[in-house]
Order: C-alpha cells, then sequence, then structure tokens
C-alpha cells in the first residue's frame, strides 16, 4: 500500500527545494534569486511609464539608428566575457535604466555591469544567438538561444536556454528598459542532482 505524502512531509520537501536551488545558484557563481522577478511589480510598471514615449520608438523613424542600437545589444551577448562587457556596456545601456532578469534588478548601468561581470566568473563560454527582432510600437523583442559552458563542466559540455528580452532604447539608442523572460532550471538548478531530481518531481505534479 502506497502511503500519500503528509501536508508536514510536502512543506518540508518544499523547504528542501527553496534551500538546494539557492544553493545551485550559489555553487554556479551567480547571485541568489530575487522574488517577483517576472511579476509586474510597482516597480516594473513604473519603469513602463517612465520609459514610455506615447507607443511610439524614438528610433522608429530612424531605421539605420535602429539597426545599429540592436545591433550593438547583439554583439554585447553574443561574446558574453569579462572584457568584452567591460569595452562596451555602457554604449548598450543608459546611465539610468530598469533592467530585470530572473536573478536581479537593477535601476543604474554600473551596478548593472558590476552584477554581469560577476556572472562571467564561473563561465568557460557564454554566448547568445539572436533571432529577428520584431518591434512593436516602442517595445523591441529579441529571441535567443543561450549557450554556455562553466569552468567545472567538461570540456565538451555545452548547454542550451531558449529566452526572449523586451527592450526599449531612448532617443541615442541606448538600452533604458529591458525585461528578461527565461528558465534558469534548465542550464543553472538541474547541476544539483537534489534540486534536479525536486525539480523533476514537481513538474511531474503538475
Amino acid at each position: 500500500m502506497r502511503c500519500l505524502p503528509s501536508p508536514l512531509s510536502r512543506r518540508c520537501a518544499v523547504a528542501l527545494g527553496v534551500f538546494f536551488i539557492g544553493q545551485a545558484v550559489l555553487m554556479t557563481g551567480c547571485s541568489s534569486p530575487a522574488p517577483k522577478l517576472t511579476a509586474p511589480t510597482d516597480a516594473y510598471l513604473k519603469a513602463l511609464a517612465a520609459t514610455s514615449s506615447d507607443g511610439v520608438s524614438p528610433l522608429a523613424d530612424r531605421p539605420a539608428d535602429e539597426v545599429a542600437a540592436v545591433q550593438r545589444v547583439v554583439d554585447l551577448y553574443a561574446d558574453f566575457s569579462e572584457k568584452n562587457i567591460r569595452e562596451h556596456v555602457s554604449e548598450v545601456y543608459a546611465d539610468r535604466l530598469f533592467f530585470r532578469d530572473g536573478f536581479k534588478q537593477f535601476t543604474s548601468v554600473e551596478p548593472l555591469a558590476a552584477y554581469m561581470i560577476r556572472s562571467t566568473e564561473p563561465l568557460r563560454r557564454c554566448t547568445f544567438e539572436f533571432e529577428p527582432f520584431i518591434r512593436r510600437g516602442e517595445d523591441y523583442f529579441l529571441p535567443w538561444t543561450m549557450i554556455v559552458s562553466l569552468n567545472r563542466d567538461k570540456e565538451d559540455r555545452e548547454d542550451r536556454a531558449l529566452g526572449i528580452s523586451r527592450i526599449r532604447f531612448n532617443e541615442d539608442g541606448k538600452v533604458v528598459f529591458q525585461q528578461d523572460y527565461w528558465d534558469p532550471t534548465d542550464v543553472l538548478y538541474s547541476r544539483i542532482p537534489i534540486a534536479n531530481w525536486l525539480i523533476r518531481k514537481v513538474k511531474s505534479r503538475l
């Protein structure tokens, strides 16, 4: 006869899951996940309002500048290395901005650059392959595939994760708003056996 887990055991499993997922992030050299990083929080909604240009991109009537602005983003992430970030991050991002991904949120370029550089420390290689962008009003949507190999990995190991970035540019062609959407469990959390087991168990019950 199979015993069903008690509410207490479920709570313990959830607590262990949170713990080991946090450890997974720390062990891969990334910052701990912050809550509500894909939810429409007040900060997110305020940033949308602050970067709004009446629904029309400031670059809409300047095709060459639009293509150049998007290309700078592509070039920055195509070589996600400390050297490339240090040399080009200020060409891509405005001094004041709203940036949010699955781990952190920033409102200025300096801490964002520091975060990006820290994120390269555990990486042997990391690059992003972008599909053609889509513009809807003032928003640019850039679908991408992240290809990553960690220092601790075997030389031939390479993981991939799909994502998309929602971006807004200012009149100078610099990013003033960016929201990234992707699933860190595909690359990061699954590397820790217990966290991977917990993730599979949760997904199997959905």
